[in-house]
């Protein structure tokens, strides 16, 4: 077989092996979708999950089912999905804590890198740097100012040893050279009751759940850590502008596969998720969740997905922070 002939028969063979794929995408779904999401109902990721499924399972003509599998910061569910069949009849409704486990926790049963493989992102939740109303300091700058003349002494609240507020609080340490103390609590809600009693200083959270206590003036809000202001608070200015350059943190959301989900199911999903994020409805019902509506092609959300765990190996290194 000369090389004209071999590289012919190479390109039927590629050929082949790409039409069930093709096809595949082109009649997907055709049956119900489960989308497993890590944490309980009721949270942040379980309520955008339940918008975004409802739209697809309208335009796609199938239902989009959410399982909550809560437990171990999204880690049992995102094994359900990394261990499954790659045919697009199981996703996951990832979060941000997807980039960050593989360097809290030193034996996770998956890979995320590897083992998954992603399909869009879909929204962020910016966090807001909040504190108490009696802190000596109404701006970034004087925040600043004041930790660093008392180290050791300011404390920050997060949901969590390991959570996105814990490590936005340690990230905020290290790029305005600071030493706030870290308190963990077992959840939001806790921490932001304490801070409003004024037993915890300041925090990085999401905007619904101080919103409240922001309007009452019981909480001073200082600025977004988002590279551009917050659609949702755009009078406020970014914590890099008003004084620590460079700092963003945010929690995003973002829709996985288990890793050899074939690209062109992957590639229809995205096309469908970028679709509906557009349209003004879908993005009302995020907006009002506290969420800005995002949208990516596979490769965006892979090239994005290894930038934020470089970013956060790096600060959770820096700070020191280990996880059983």
């Amino acid at each position: 077989m000369n090389a004209f002939s071999r590289m012919k028969r190479w390109l039927l063979l590629v050929v082949a092996a790409c039409v069930p794929s093709l096809l595949l995408a082109q009649g997907y779904p055709t049956r119900s979708v489960r989308v497993v999401v890590g944490y309980p109902p009721g949270g942040p990721t379980d309520l955008i999950a339940r918008q975004v499924g409802q739209k697809l399972s309208e335009t796609m003509g199938q239902q989009f089912l959410v399982d909550n599998r809560g437990g171990s910061n999204g880690v049992i569910g995102t094994e359900a999905v990394a261990r499954s069949q790659p045919d697009g009849y199981t996703l996951l409704f990832g979060t941000s804590s997807l980039a960050s486990n593989g360097s809290l926790y030193p034996k996770l049963p998956y890979d995320a890198a590897k083992d998954l493989s992603t399909i869009s992102l879909t929204a962020n939740t910016p966090y807001f740097l909040v504190m108490n109303a009696s802190l000596p300091a109404a701006s970034v700058r004087e925040l600043v100012a004041l930790a660093k003349s008392k180290p050791g002494e300011l404390t920050y609240a997060s949901a969590g040893n390991g959570a996105g507020t814990h490590l936005a609080g340690e990230m905020f340490n290290i790029y305005a050279g600071v030493k706030m103390l870290h308190v963990p609590y077992k959840g939001t809600g806790p921490a932001v009751t304490d801070l409003v009693a004024g037993r915890i200083q300041m925090m990085f959270v999401g905007l619904p759940a101080v919103i409240q206590h922001v309007k009452s003036g019981k909480l001073k809000l200082l600025g977004v850590a988002e590279p551009k202001r917050s659609p949702l608070m755009p009078d406020s200015p970014t914590v890099a502008e008003a004084g620590v350059p460079g700092f963003e943190s945010s929690a995003w959301f973002g829709y996985f596969g288990p890793a050899a989900m074939p690209r062109d199911l992957r590639a229809r999903l995205a096309s469908e998720m970028t679709r509906l994020m557009q349209g003004a409805e879908l993005q009302d019902r995020i907006l009002a969740l506290g969420a800005v509506p995002l949208w990516s092609t596979p490769e965006q959300f892979a090239e994005y997905f290894r930038e934020e765990a470089v970013r956060y190996a790096r600060i959770i290194r820096e700070a020191n922070i280990k996880l059983d």
